[in-house]
């Protein structure tokens, strides 16, 4: 009996679904494998692997660990996903990884999971785009539609909200956050939180302004873009406190929902905000 057809229950077995696993590839018996996922010549799947519904697994492609992929995830060839995390304080905890539907992982990225210090699993949401050589340290947590290019590196504990766009060869300190919809230029370090809807680059990273085009892709209407514009303006362009301009701002755009959650990420920011 071959290691597919020896999955648990959860999915059922035909003898079409056989063909969609090479033959050299290595499936732990204990993994759960969708009849319709596809594994690549030499992949290794571990025993709490679980690939949902039209995963694609590439050739030499190592998963491990608690590790569940959702619907069609692409995982390209000589991606290594749930690995122990690089922290010296881990000894092997059941920790894991959780990787959201339709994202695409590109070749020789590595995401290690998740400590018992903080979230215990490192999380991507749903469709993310994760480019070549790319690394997620433990316990990150990246929204929906985020996109991280070529070399991007998040050391352990980044957070990143939804529509976060990396260029290539970023590197974000640990526990740093990433605001809603910013965008982070190329070779950018970043070591404080940015804010949302805002640009950063250089080493280190600095504010250089809204992320306009950002807000357009989203989808949002000119008059919510003028508003973060002026919002950007008033507290990031002025020479009061930063809570006395926090205060002038939340009375001047109070219906605007992107300008209130731009001021209550400043307002929980720990690590500060870049400037």
């Amino acid at each position: 009996m071959s290691a597919f057809q020896k999955n648990n229950e959860r999915y059922s077995t035909t003898p079409r679904a056989v063909e969609h696993i090479h033959a050299t590839a290595i499936v732990d018996p204990c993994a759960q494998v969708s009849p319709s996922a596809t594994i690549g010549p030499y992949a290794i799947v571990g025993p709490d692997v679980v690939l949902e519904n039209r995963v694609v697994i590439g050739a030499h492609a190592v998963l491990e660990g608690h590790l569940v992929l959702e619907d069609d995830v692409q995982v390209s060839p000589f991606v290594c996903i749930g690995q122990p995390p690089q922290d010296q304080k881990c000894r092997g905890e059941g920790t894991g990884v959780h990787i959201g539907p339709r994202t695409i992982i590109r070749e020789f990225t590595t995401i290690n999971r998740g400590t018992l210090y903080d979230t215990r699993c490192t999380r991507v949401g749903a469709d993310g785009l994760i480019m070549a050589y790319c690394h997620l340290a433990h316990d990150v947590v990246l929204g929906d539609r985020v996109v991280l290019s070529n070399h991007t590196t998040l050391a352990g504990h980044v957070k990143a909200e939804d529509e976060v766009t990396c260029g290539g060869n970023t590197a974000v300190h640990q526990h740093c956050r990433l605001g809603r919809g910013c965008f982070v230029a190329a070779g950018a370090m970043v070591e404080r939180d940015v804010p949302p809807f805002c640009r950063v680059f250089g080493d280190r990273a600095k504010l250089v302004g809204p992320n306009l085009r950002g807000l357009r892709r989203i989808g949002l209407a000119e008059s919510r873009i003028r508003a973060v514009k002026n919002a950007y303006k008033e507290l990031f362009r002025t020479t009061s406190t930063l809570e006395d301009t926090l205060r002038v701002v939340t009375s001047k755009w109070p219906d605007s929902e992107e300008v209130r959650h731009l001021i209550e990420f400043i307002r929980a920011s720990e690590r500060g905000i870049c400037r």
